[in-house]
């Protein structure tokens, strides 16, 4: 359903991919991967080291130490990072959840002078179908927590079969305002047009520009194989140019039963259709994400050029004690390994897989880099970019279908980042260098 934010982040599928000293704090760890079903004892680790990769010496480095804490129902209520030396404390993130399981709230927390201390929060509010209707992101201040640009508003409208009709998207922003002052302003207007089978055939985007709702791009032909959980088989997509449609794109998807997802891209050429791109969303045997891999077509065949490796080590028990992360350019280079130790029992409350991450490249990347999403999303999704220090410094909204996006990185200085797509499953994350 539209921005159903059912988050399932796994604390083992890499989704806090910040500087292990400064983790970003819209990333929250929810729960452990292939959690059985309800009242199921679960086995998830207490404790965990992180390992960043050091290019240049061709060593691991930067341990950081990780701390978990779970609620009676077996949901992550604490992540605490500590000095892998020390063990003083640094950082943590708190997260509480509804009688659903839905996430209601991250708080970020910073360990200063001897007391935690408020840095940021994320709060989501759900309306009676379970689609989210606000999230907000917010800095604490002098006088409490205040909103900042990243918080958006959800406005729903709905058939009377449930499915979405409308939704459009409001930003907290201060734009057009002479005195700075912030309010809920639009920002996009998602339609849908549903076919004789009460499914979307057409998904049309548009911006609110000049006071009026302009378009920018829809998806047609839309075919389903899973409509319930909102698969498509094959898509068109097209752009708003000099007041007309105009061909972009058209994929296929096809899916596996461990849950791997193979989208393929065509491109008009000369009155045809040309393969152009090939995404498959990899999961390994016991339905943990297991990367992406990106193909380009030569003219005689695919080509990998880019991707990420996600590969997990599983115990007897069928515990993962080794994560380790790779980049793709396309040999695996190390990024990132992460260790899990001291497992104990939880009562289980729902079986889930890891959290699927956003393929960038190039990356490291120094103009440009391209976004390659797992999955289209049926519905306009915010994306964000977050420097070491949680921050953001980009913020925009994917129209519904984008399989890729150019992002623009001449603005931003050399750093770590993290790009952070908000969709209907759940936020989607990716870790992106600029030199």
């Amino acid at each position: 359903m539209i921005a159903r934010l059912l988050l399932t982040t796994s604390l083992l599928s890499g989704s806090l991919t910040l500087a292990l000293a400064q983790p970003s704090p819209f990333q929250p760890l929810v729960t452990a991967p292939g959690r059985p079903a309800a009242s199921t004892p679960a086995s998830v680790p207490a404790r965990a080291v992180y390992h960043d990769w050091n290019s240049q010496s061709g060593q691991w480095y930067n341990a950081a130490a990780v701390a978990f804490q779970y609620d009676a129902r077996g949901y992550l209520a604490t992540e605490t990072r500590v000095d892998s030396a020390s063990q003083a404390p640094l950082r943590r993130f708190l997260t509480v959840y509804d009688a659903a399981g839905r996430l209601l709230s991250v708080t970020d927390q910073l360990y200063r002078l001897g007391a935690w201390t408020d840095n940021l929060r994320q709060l989501y509010t759900y309306n009676s179908y379970g689609d989210c209707t606000e999230y907000l992101a917010q800095n604490a201040g002098p006088s409490g927590w205040v909103n900042n640009s990243l918080s958006s508003q959800y406005q729903l409208t709905y058939n009377a079969a449930g499915v979405p009709t409308q939704s459009i998207t409001r930003a907290w922003s201060s734009a057009g305002s002479p005195t700075g002052t912030y309010s809920w302003q639009n920002y996009s207007r998602t339609l849908y047009t549903l076919n004789a089978a009460g499914q979307w055939q057409e998904i049309v985007e548009q911006l609110w520009q000049n006071n009026a709702w302009q378009n920018t791009s829809r998806s047609i032909d839309v075919v389903w194989t899973d409509w319930p959980q909102r698969r498509r088989a094959a898509d068109r997509s097209q752009q708003w140019s000099s007041g007309a449609w105009v061909d972009e794109l058209r994929r296929s998807y096809a899916y596996q039963p461990t849950g791997t997802t193979q989208t393929t891209t065509e491109r008009p050429s000369n009155g045809s259709w040309t393969p152009s791109g090939r995404t498959t969303r990899v999961y390994d045997a016991q339905g943990n994400d297991g990367g992406t891999l990106i193909e380009i077509w030569n003219g005689a065949g695919w080509s990998l050029v880019s991707g990420a490796l996600t590969t997990r080590t599983y115990n007897a028990a069928g515990e993962i004690t080794r994560t380790l992360f790779q980049n793709l350019r396309p040999a695996p280079q190390n990024q990132q390994l992460r260790t899990y130790h001291d497992y104990q029992q939880v009562l289980g409350t729902r079986s889930v897989r890891s959290a699927p991450q956003l393929a960038l490249y190039p990356n490291p990347a120094t103009d440009r880099a391209t976004l390659h999403v797992p999955t289209p999303a049926a519905t306009a999704c915010p994306l964000t970019v977050l420097n070491a220090l949680g921050q953001p410094v980009l913020t925009l909204t994917l129209p519904a279908g984008t399989a890729t996006y150019v992002l623009d990185l001449r603005p931003l200085p050399t750093g770590l980042y993290t790009v952070r797509l908000l969709t209907a499953a759940g936020p989607v994350v990716g870790r992106l260098v600029k030199r």
